[in-house]
């Protein structure tokens, strides 16, 4: 395959779906590694494109931009959320790099797979007893990318407003008071998909809290030992 044309090297890299595959394809050899610098950000997008649903193509552009922040401040903040509220979601206009795709393709795997979780949990219960079920309806394709959204929006006001202290204590840095995080972002969106939100967030600490109570537990066992 070494001896094919660049040009066919290229549009080999671009079928494919799967990040890791394009990782593996341009460590195979010298040529085909040349291949890949010769028109990385083009590969990359495709293979992105390729494989994530255009419905989220719009949080998905603007989490990869507050991943490639170089120095948080207020006025990159704004940008992104400029972008994000006021332009067509365009995955093209993203600078990217293999290393923000392959963060974001991770990411993608665990968003589909709480999002799968959250649906069937969700609609297992009863609607009048709000009590589990043996089985329920099943989310279709357009409901699960509702539920996907969701958890992008998450990730993506938690890449933005999370508590970024320096362990350098002279460096001060100048957060978003609660006030000015609902007026930049949560007005942007109707109450139901803030409510949304709030039940991305109920959902993860049900699924984060028990690991870190049981790690916390030991912690206080091994310390009194």
């Amino acid at each position: 395959m070494d001896s094919l044309e660049i040009d066919i090297k290229i549009i080999i890299f671009t079928s494919l779906h799967d990040l890791s595959d394009l990782k593996s394809l341009n460590q195979t050899s010298t040529s085909f590694y040349k291949a890949f610098v010769s028109a990385k950000r083009f590969i990359i997008q495709k293979v992105v494109t390729n494989r994530l649903d255009p419905k989220l193509f719009r949080e998905v552009s603007a989490l990869a931009r507050s991943l490639r922040i170089r120095a948080w401040s207020r006025e990159a903040v704004l940008e992104i959320l400029d972008i994000y509220f006021n332009s067509q979601p365009n995955i093209t206009s993203v600078e990217w790099d293999l290393s923000t795709a392959l963060d974001i393709y991770q990411l993608h795997m665990l968003v589909a797979d709480f999002s799968a979780d959250f649906a069937s949990t969700a609609l297992a219960k009863d609607c009048i007893t709000n009590q589990n079920g043996d089985s329920g309806p099943v989310a279709n394709i357009s409901e699960l990318r509702r539920f996907e959204r969701n958890y992008w929006k998450f990730e993506l006001y938690c890449n933005l407003f999370r508590d970024r202290t320096s362990k350098y204590a002279h460096i001060k840095q100048d957060r978003f008071s609660p006030e000015e995080q609902k007026l930049i972002f949560f007005d942007h969106f109707a109450a139901y998909e803030n409510e949304q939100l709030g039940c991305v967030h109920d959902y993860l600490w049900d699924q984060v809290s028990p690991a870190f109570d049981d790690v916390a537990a030991h912690d206080v066992q091994w310390g009194a030992e």
